[in-house]
């Protein structure tokens, strides 16, 4: 909001220059996350996607509106996804190999660690059971046994990586 209201909206907002102006608001809105390229850079990035998006064509309507949505969502979360990637480096230099790394060529050459690969089956797997069991207040409905077994399986998880020492991303400026 600090940023629409004392620099947005001041630099002429949807009225002159949108462009130029989410640019310059999304870049000072990443500088001020930390003081170094790349999160100039990452502000910057994110002003990009929002130009991008405002002139982006519309997809066509004869297609369904789910896969409209999805396709939308996939596209944002993936631009944003390659982005946080320069607001957690440790500097260009890092972020930059790590972006070559993943997106280019070879790709035989990576590989994904085990652990990795399994959380994302398991979430990919219990993802829609999920979501129908916690949306429209169903988790109420269901029967004490398996409200039970829900409970201690997420408690479960929650002790299991309690101790994993996971830093606070602003503790380290």
């Amino acid at each position: 909001m600090w940023f629409r209201d004392y620099l947005y909206i001041p630099l002429g907002g949807n009225r002159r220059h949108r462009d130029l102006n989410l640019l310059a608001t999304m870049t000072v809105a990443g500088l001020w996350h930390g003081a170094g390229w790349n999160f100039l850079l990452w502000g910057f990035g994110h002003g990009f996607w929002l130009v991008l998006e405002r002139h982006s064509p519309s997809l066509p309507e004869r297609w369904s509106p789910r896969l409209r949505t999805v396709l939308k969502t996939a596209v944002v979360f993936h631009g944003v996804r390659l982005l946080w990637v320069l607001f957690r480096a440790p500097s260009t230099s890092d972020a930059l190999a790590y972006l070559g790394r993943l997106l280019l060529p070879p790709y035989a050459t990576s590989t994904v660690p085990g652990a990795l690969s399994g959380w994302l089956l398991a979430f990919l797997l219990l993802q829609k059971p999920l979501d129908w069991t916690f949306g429209e207040r169903r988790f109420a409905c269901l029967r004490l046994p398996a409200q039970w077994g829900l409970s201690l399986a997420a408690g479960h998880l929650i002790l299991a990586y309690a101790g994993a020492r996971i830093d606070f991303i602003y503790f380290t400026f």
